[in-house]
């Protein structure tokens, strides 16, 4: 019956394609959007058409076990399918615009249960559970302010240009495929190059992680269930074939209350729709694109054109990192503070400061309800996150990726993806190169000093200060010795 029903939605569409091309409409992608409302009854029905990867009977063991599983633990299927809501349409139309398997659309159930603001133990974030490395070298920007791995429109947009680049990797199987976007691609080519037979990929024949081996029967269970869901007795969520929101390009910093109360909407509802955010508060100098609930656009967008004709509403607050020798009144002259609002903000009790400590300056306004600002919202932030920490190495003159690779301790080649560098590219001097520093449970917690270490770059590279590295090793000052041990954690 359900074959019989996508046979119905695909005569349609033809039928009507050839209508529009009958009356002279030279641009069908024009009418797309309205088309695809008229053509499918739901996103359902799009994905259903979408399904490419042919059920192999050697995955229908363990398929079998997850559908038992997902069939016993319908209240997991309806969380999760209500976490979709919001996004699934926008990730079905770029899987569409993308040309890939509908299947692919479905990776974020299987990934992070749809939630934007899942982690993983070894620190993979966002729908698609990138982890920090991968998403710098396929461009996605993660700073202390944002992290573009959970923002829904730039991290589906970086996944989706990286499953394209493994399907092509991978000629089309898209079982390896998948099987490289969940263990890494360098596995899966190991793999390979093991099995017996070179001239055809089986994946289920290849030598590949056990979490990875169950990643594809998972899916295929899922997407049986979607297939027919009367057949198993659940029931898929209404979700009507439109769009959910709009993107807005924001000017000026904001707070995300605020860009909140111009949309109408509650805090839980704009955080849903940006999860990118890290702070309560936009970059102070860069534009920022803000997803909004498509029935709050008119009123968002008049909202705010009021409120940027009133200049004096404009909030500002800048981050920054205490050098040796500063003083509170000096970054507050700089900045066009007070003291009394830095240490407001940053909820000081006196003026005293202490080098490589980062501080949030507001200017230019006076700062209301400081308590629900900052300095830090870890519920916002997650910078305790598990996994490599970003450190950010400012170019000196005579480095070369070579010597920043040896003081970091990593390989040359991660240096080049992460910073998207190629060997005979050059180095200039205040250029900013993207370190993941990878901490062992060791090293994590304990520190050797090595030959030109500073407690203050021990600190900045921990991501913690040189005070508290003096309170938990009992030091009077800075000074510290090659070979000393350091707790660090």
């Amino acid at each position: 019956m359900a074959t019989m029903k996508i046979k119905k939605i695909l005569s349609r569409r033809f039928i009507i394609k050839l209508f529009l091309v009958s009356i002279n409409i030279t641009q069908i992608t024009v009418a797309q959007s309205w088309l695809d409302e008229l053509i499918y009854y739901n996103v359902w029905d799009r994905i259903r058409t979408g399904f490419q990867i042919p059920d192999d009977e050697r995955a229908n063991k363990v398929t079998q076990k997850y559908l038992k599983w997902y069939i016993k633990h319908p209240e997991h299927l309806k969380t999760v399918f209500n976490n979709a809501l919001p996004y699934l349409e926008y990730i079905v139309s770029q899987v569409e615009e993308h040309q890939l398997p509908s299947e692919i659309a479905l990776l974020p159930f299987i990934e992070s249960n749809f939630d934007p603001f899942a982690y993983s133990a070894v620190g993979a974030t966002g729908l698609w559970q990138m982890m920090p490395g991968t998403a710098s070298g396929y461009g996605i920007n993660i700073n202390w302010w944002y992290d573009g791995r959970r923002d829904i429109v730039e991290s589906t947009d970086k996944a989706l240009n990286y499953m394209n680049y493994l399907g092509k990797y991978f000629d089309s199987n898209w079982l390896v495929a998948i099987a490289a976007y969940d263990s890494g691609e360098g596995k899966v080519r190991k793999a390979i190059r093991r099995q017996n037979n070179k001239d055809a990929i089986d994946f289920w024949s290849l030598r590949l992680p056990k979490e990875t081996r169950h990643y594809l029967p998972k899916l295929l269970a899922l997407k049986k269930i979607i297939k027919d869901p009367e057949k198993y007795d659940i029931e898929l969520p209404r979700l009507p074939n439109s769009k959910k929101f709009v993107i807005v390009k924001i000017q000026q910093q904001l707070y995300l209350h605020d860009i909140a109360q111009l949309a109408e909407i509650d805090i839980k509802e704009f955080r849903k729709y940006n999860p990118g955010f890290r702070r309560n508060i936009t970059h102070p100098s860069m534009p920022t694109k803000v997803l909004i609930p498509i029935d709050k656009k008119d009123i968002f967008k008049n909202n705010l054109a009021n409120k940027n004709t009133e200049e004096k509403n404009i909030p500002q607050m800048h981050r920054y990192i205490v050098a040796k020798g500063d003083t509170l009144g000096e970054i507050a002259k700089k900045f066009s503070s007070s003291t009394t609002k830095i240490k407001d903000a940053n909820k000081l009790k006196n003026d005293t400061i202490y080098p490589d400590t980062a501080l949030l300056i507001p200017s230019h306004v006076q700062v209301k309800n400081i308590d629900k600002l900052l300095p830090v919202s870890f519920l916002i932030s997650q910078d305790r996150m598990p996994g490599p920490k970003l450190v950010v190495h400012k170019v000196q003159h005579g480095d070369t990726i070579a010597s920043i690779a040896d003081k970091y301790h990593t390989d040359i080649g991660k240096i080049e993806f992460w910073n998207n560098l190629y060997p005979k590219d050059k180095l200039t001097v205040n250029d900013e190169i993207v370190i993941w520093k990878k901490l062992g449970k060791k090293s994590q917690n304990k520190y050797r000093v090595k030959k030109g270490d500073t407690l203050s770059q021990i600190a900045t590279n921990y991501k913690t200060t040189s005070r508290r590295l003096q309170l938990i090793n009992n030091m009077l000052g800075d000074k510290i010795k090659i070979n000393q041990t350091l707790k660090v954690n």
